[in-house]
């Protein structure tokens, strides 16, 4: 697991809005899980958790850690691809030259000194 992760995917920011899926990254993070397990910490149904577990997925929030056979079954362990997650800054966008040479004309008049008209009364 890598210390910090940088989300670029928009649809990967908007999946960590949601509660339950920051609580399961939280679990995660901790230690590898089956969907049971996370479940049973979150008073969810398995349904629920795969829900959440196949969307993370597809973006990179959370990875196959490992894959147990139980019986007949395997069972499936996931973990956080990261210890933390943040976003990259929001580039500040550069004025376009249009608009650079309308803010110095503007700047331009008002730098000018006012000329008074005096009326003959």
């Amino acid at each position: 697991m890598r210390a910090i992760k940088v989300i670029r995917d928009p649809k990967a920011m908007d999946l960590m809005n949601d509660g339950t899926r920051r609580k399961i990254i939280d679990l995660l993070r901790a230690k590898e899980m089956a969907v049971i397990q996370i479940a049973e910490q979150l008073e969810k149904t398995p349904q629920a958790i795969y829900h959440h577990i196949g969307k993370m997925l597809d973006t990179g929030l959370i990875e196959v850690a490992k894959e147990e056979r139980i019986g007949h079954f395997i069972e499936t362990y996931y973990r956080a691809t990261a210890e933390f997650f943040m976003s990259p800054q929001p580039r500040t966008r550069q004025p376009s030259r249009q608009a650079n040479h309308r803010q110095t004309r503007v700047a331009d008049k008002k730098s000018q000194p006012s000329i008074e008209r005096k009326t003959g009364t």
